[in-house]
């Protein structure tokens, strides 16, 4: 049974414009049976889960609007403008915004670090569970393909044999030659009676049946070359995305620094000059990119969860039923074989299995009465001219028993291969590897590391931008911008601090 984990179960019951969290009324069938895009639906969930990357853009946004009415206001508007802080008292009250900006260059710095580390770990789980659902998948896909195609192949040779007994012992076997082997006649005929029917019960080995079952499981079960494409563009992309995380982290670090110089007052002109001209506006790309990747991953964890809690059930088996009941064209056999490997996870029945099962047991009956003639034949050397039958006929008829039981007693194996292949609890878990463990939990598990990782550098990014002007030395230089560090007297004691010297201006 599915368990959502907190991303997907967070994810799907987040507010939404319109309470529209059912993915599957984005399709409608057509007039032919299939399936098409419903663009009154679609137009609805977008509207939907748009409401958190809405919320991120709109901070975008209004952090774009503070940031250029500050710099209208000059330096009226302080550090919130990039000036650089007035320091007009002797307290470390005023070093609060530097304290500020230091912290959140640290958590961006962690944030970065963590992101790939765990992020790296995260995809890479996402990758393997698809890999391994993947080769299993196909694995059952091959074998069932194998088995009953050795099966199908089997029986067309094994026909002939059938026929060639059933043509010796159709009519009666034994023809008694004396009263008092009547009753030894009657058994032998009796058992000829049992192989007859039991040969003619078992149906033809080359049925549509069988071959259906292989043509179910290639056209719904092999989807190795898809899933190979998406694993290939996956681990393209994967590891670069993660690792882009490092200039995050760098990008943190600096800015971690920066905050100690200027707490300190170090006089290092060129360092405040690159950070002013170089890092910072390459912050203010990272700041706007990272939200931008919030709000897309937020859209896509949405989406995923609306995958994985599908249906009155809230489970991915319930949104691949909703697809089911809307797709009137779906195959008869198609259905069955989702419905018993998935839907309802091995429970109720698959018609075409029953041919497998019932082909089993037709083989065994027969091999069974097969052996049963046979030892009542070779109870007795007298039996044939008991029976009437001249030796050599006799013999071919002991023959013909021994090469039909030989074949059958292969067919069964062979046939119990089949059994094994189409076993569903393989086949259902191979789906839990790939919805369940990938799509549904590791896959979200790795796009909420993305996004709070995106937001947190989001929002932390624009506080740092929005106070940038405490990442320079502090104005000491009396009367500059209004503040006061020195009093007169003090200023003109310490002329060497009349010229800004310390501030690190450009």
């Amino acid at each position: 049974m599915y368990e959502a984990n907190l991303a997907v179960s967070g994810f799907h019951s987040i507010y939404r414009w319109g309470n529209n969290d059912v993915i599957t009324n984005i399709l409608a069938e057509n007039q032919s049976g299939g399936l098409e895009v419903d663009i009154s639906e679609v137009r609805g969930y977008i509207q939907g889960i748009l409401f958190l990357p809405a919320l991120f853009l709109c901070l975008l946004v209004f952090w774009m609007i503070v940031l250029s009415v500050a710099k209208c206001f000059g330096k009226r508007a302080g550090i919130v403008a990039g000036n650089p802080m007035e320091e007009n008292i002797r307290s470390n009250k005023v070093r609060c915004p530097t304290l500020l900006v230091i912290t959140a260059s640290f958590c961006i710095a962690c944030v970065g670090i963590m992101f790939i580390v765990k992020g790296a770990t995260s995809s890479q789980n996402v990758l393997d569970d698809i890999k391994d659902g993947t080769d299993g998948l196909q694995s059952i896909t091959n074998a069932v393909k194998t088995t009953l195609g050795d099966a199908i192949a089997f029986g067309e040779e094994t026909i002939p044999v059938k026929d060639d007994l059933v043509t010796r012992i159709e009519g009666g076997l034994c023809v008694s030659q004396s009263d008092a082997f009547d009753d030894t006649a009657n058994e032998i005929n009796n058992g000829a009676n049992q192989v007859l029917s039991a040969l003619t019960e078992i149906k033809d080995f080359s049925s549509n049946e069988l071959s259906s079952i292989v043509d179910t499981f290639e056209e719904n079960f092999s989807t190795e070359d898809t899933i190979n494409d998406v694993l290939s563009k996956g681990e393209t992309y994967s590891t670069p995305a993660v690792y882009s995380a490092a200039p995050i982290a760098l990008l943190g670090l600096v800015f971690f620094i920066s905050g100690f110089l200027s707490w300190r007052v170090t006089s290092c002109k060129p360092y405040f000059c690159i950070q002013t001209w170089l890092l910072l506006p390459v912050f203010f790309v990272v700041i706007v990119v990272t939200t931008i990747l919030a709000a897309s991953s937020a859209i896509v964890l949405t989406v995923n969860a609306d995958v994985c809690l599908g249906g009155p059930e809230e489970t991915p088996e319930g949104t691949i039923k909703l697809l089911m009941n809307k797709y009137a064209g779906i195959e008869s056999n198609a259905e069955d074989a989702l419905n018993y490997y998935i839907v309802n996870s091995c429970e109720g029945d698959f018609p075409l299995l029953n041919n497998i099962t019932n082909l089993e047991t037709d083989l065994r009956e027969g091999k069974e009465s097969m052996v049963a003639l046979s030892s009542i034949l070779e109870s007795d050397p007298d039996i044939a001219s008991e029976c009437g039958l001249d030796e050599t006929t006799f013999n071919e008829v002991i023959e013909a028993l021994q090469n039909t039981t030989d074949a059958y007693e292969t067919f069964l194996g062979i046939v119990d291969d089949g059994q094994a292949a189409v076993e569903c609890d393989k086949i259902n878990a191979v789906f839990v590897d790939i919805v369940h463990n990938a799509l549904c939990d590791s896959f979200p598990t790795t796009l909420l590391w993305i996004f709070s990782t995106m937001a947190t550098v989001s929002v932390l990014g624009m506080l740092i931008f929005l106070y940038r002007g405490a990442l320079l030395p502090p104005n000491r230089e009396y009367g500059k911008y209004e503040g006061v560090y020195y009093t007169k007297d003090e200023s003109a004691r310490n002329p060497q601090d009349t010229m800004g010297e310390n501030r690190g201006e450009c």
